[in-house]
């Protein structure tokens, strides 16, 4: 917090020519990572109320850094890392987009000279309205994901999405400013938890994920995944803050592109939230 705030304070108030996200001369890799994660997390703190009952947004791209000895990187370079994310940021954020959360991760190549720094951030839509209720319309069902055609139309992992970061990802408090530090991500597969998230098998031969959701199934696996995501959260500090869905098939190998069974992908992000109620 003591970066984040001296850095903030030298930008926009003293707007110093020297001012820096560190003082030190350099830091190690995973320093860098949490620094300039947490820092453009706080630049971006428009998280409201509204962040959820809204329709999500996702970007990811890579940079790539060099590296000193001891996985160290230059403050030079973090400077110009941190810009470089921010400004990319800012390319793809709408009039009415507003940032959720930002998740930076790093990975170092076998020399040890270079890292790749990915940035997976999650916008919001403002002015946007979502009834958090349980799904009820009567006998219609859905199907498991939108890559099939299916008589069901409505594509379930969707639904499963906006179920469980309206409903249940959502800020403890409506300050007027909020923003999350320490920012991980965990992967939930549908064949460990199919009470949580959807999983079917198939013969080989009669592959055809049409198999139908549903809509009180939907509210099972968002209650459920609830529950699941704050038993297996990283710390006690963390709470989990969105859920994105891939539907995932597992080929059986028994001939040319056959699949035995396909199941959900749950990744849900945490962070450590901090408020700013005045």
């Amino acid at each position: 917090m003591g970066a984040i705030t001296k850095f903030k304070g030298q930008t926009a108030i003293s707007n110093e020519a020297n001012s820096k996200l560190i003082s030190a001369d350099s830091i190690p890799l995973d320093s860098s990572v949490w620094v300039v994660e947490a820092t453009l997390n706080y630049d971006f703190d428009h998280i409201t109320a509204n962040a959820n009952k809204s329709v999500y947004r996702y970007k990811t791209f890579e940079l790539s850094v060099p590296l000193k000895g001891d996985l160290n990187i230059d403050s030079d370079v973090i400077e110009d890392l941190y810009d470089q994310i921010g400004d990319t940021i800012n390319g793809f954020l709408g009039v009415n987009d507003r940032i959720k959360i930002i998740d930076i991760s790093a990975s170092v190549n076998s020399s040890g000279t270079q890292a790749t720094i990915k940035t997976y951030a999650i916008s919001y839509l403002l002015n946007f309205s979502y009834l958090c209720s349980p799904l009820s319309p009567g006998n219609t069902i859905t199907k498991s994901n939108n890559l099939f055609s299916c008589i069901a139309t409505i594509d379930g992992s969707a639904l499963f999405e906006n179920q469980v970061n309206t409903c249940y990802f959502y800020l403890p408090y409506n300050c007027a400013r909020n923003f999350f530090t320490d920012v991980q991500s965990l992967i939930f597969w549908g064949y460990d938890y199919p009470s949580c998230l959807y999983y079917n098998t198939f013969g080989p031969a009669t592959y055809n994920d049409c198999n139908p959701i549903s809509y009180n199934g939907i509210n099972n696996f968002a209650s459920n995944t609830n529950v699941l995501c704050n038993t297996n959260k990283p710390n006690f500090g963390h709470i989990p803050t969105h859920a994105f869905v891939l539907w995932w098939p597992h080929y059986s190998g028994v001939s040319a592109g056959a699949i035995d069974e396909a199941y959900w992908m749950l990744q849900t992000t945490y962070g450590v939230p901090y408020y700013y109620c005045y």
